[in-house]
Formats: C-alpha cells, sequence, structure tokens
C-alpha cells in the first residue's frame, strides 16, 4: 500500500493564500489516486484467482469428458457392428468437445533447444 502523502505549509502571510489551497487539493487527490490504484490492484488480483480456479475447474471438467468419450468410442469400436445412429451421435459429441477445445487457446509451445541454440549462435 501506497504511504499517505502528506503536507505543512507554513504561510507567513495573513491567511491562506490560493497556491496552498490548491496543493493541499492536489495532494489530495494523489492520495485518492494512489489509493484507488491499491483497491484496483486487489480487485484485479481476485479476478485473477477466480479466473485461475476457474481454468483449473474447466481443465478438469475437460478431462473427463475425454475420458468419458474415449471408454464410450472404445466400447463402440468393440461392440463392432454398431447402426449409423450411434456412429453420428458419438461424432457429435466428438465434435462438441473439439469446438470447446478450438475456443480455448493452448498454451504457447515452449521454443525447441535447437531453435534456442541456433538463436544464441547468430
Amino acid at each position: 500500500m501506497q504511504p499517505d502523502i502528506h503536507i505543512h505549509i507554513h504561510n507567513h502571510h495573513e491567511g491562506r493564500s490560493i497556491m496552498c489551497d490548491q496543493l493541499e487539493r492536489i495532494f489530495s487527490l494523489l492520495n485518492k489516486i494512489s489509493m484507488n490504484q491499491q483497491e484496483l490492484a486487489d480487485q484485479l488480483t481476485a479476478l485473477a484467482d477466480q479466473l485461475t480456479a476457474l481454468k483449473e475447474q474447466s481443465e478438469k471438467a475437460n478431462a473427463e469428458i475425454a475420458a468419458k468419450l474415449q471408454t464410450l468410442e472404445n466400447a463402440i469400436v468393440e461392440a463392432g457392428n454398431v447402426t449409423p445412429a450411434v456412429e453420428n451421435a458419438l461424432a457429435d459429441h466428438l465434435s462438441s468437445v473439439q469446438k470447446t477445445d478450438d475456443f480455448v487457446p493452448d498454451a504457447p509451445a515452449a521454443p525447441a533447444a535447437d531453435a534456442t541454440a541456433e538463436t544464441a549462435q547468430v
């Protein structure tokens, strides 16, 4: 948290000068900005924590769905002669999962060790 800014102006003239009032107003606004930035930072941190939790839940759900679909696909293959309706239903589910996967961007790939070594040599 940012420290509060305090100003003490000693005016050697009678009464307060306009400049003193303006300076105090400026410092008061700076303190508010500092506090607002801290509040915003706290809110952004909380939001990042929520997004991380949501991502973890989503990844877990996607893994469970993929495992169930793989089990279903294996059972269909083992059954052998299935109707087109069963094949179409499986294809629809696999397509739906793929659309969800396509919607969520993949993590960037780590650079290959060879590419890093080539870059270092140049």
